[in-house]
Formats: structure tokens, sequence, C-alpha cells
């Protein structure tokens, strides 16, 4: 089963959390933010494992697609690290 992660745990990434639950393909199996709350919540929530850094969730996990739910005043380079490692940044 193809695998996914969010990144960013904020108030948009409900809207992934949501498209991800909706497809019974597609496993979600990681969530990163640096904020300590919000991550502990969503790890928390949905039975995943967390990380602060996006890289190290990247490269542990390798999911197939990652969920960029960051802001977008945010220039973290995290969708070209996904991009590199192989995976799906949307």
């Amino acid at each position: 089963m193809p695998t996914a992660a969010v990144i960013g745990c904020g108030d948009v990434s409900s809207v992934h959390f949501e498209a991800i639950a909706a497809n019974p393909k597609i496993d979600l199996v990681a969530v990163c933010d640096t904020d300590p709350g919000r991550l502990a919540a969503a790890v928390a929530a949905f039975d995943v494992a967390g990380f602060a850094d996006h890289q190290q969730l990247i490269e542990e996990m390798r999911p197939d697609v990652v969920h960029n739910a960051r802001r977008i005043t945010n220039t973290s380079p995290s969708p070209l690290t996904a991009s590199r490692t192989g995976s799906t940044s949307s």
C-alpha cells in the first residue's frame, strides 16, 4: 500500500489528513512539525511516527507521497528534499 506523510500539523493540515483518511488505498505513516504541541497532538490523533525534522522523516520513513501543509510564509526546502528522495510532494 502506498504511504503518505504530512509536513506541518497546523490548521491547514486538517484538509490533508481528511484527504488521506478518505482514501483506503493510502496509509498515513508519519507527521512532522517543529511545534512540539502540534506534533504530539497529530501523533496521538493518528497513531503514527512523529518528527520535528522533515529530512529525518523522509530518510527514515521513505513515504511515497509527502503532503506539504506548512504555511506559505515558511520557506523551508521540504518539498525539494522530498522530490530529491523520490517522494512526491503535494
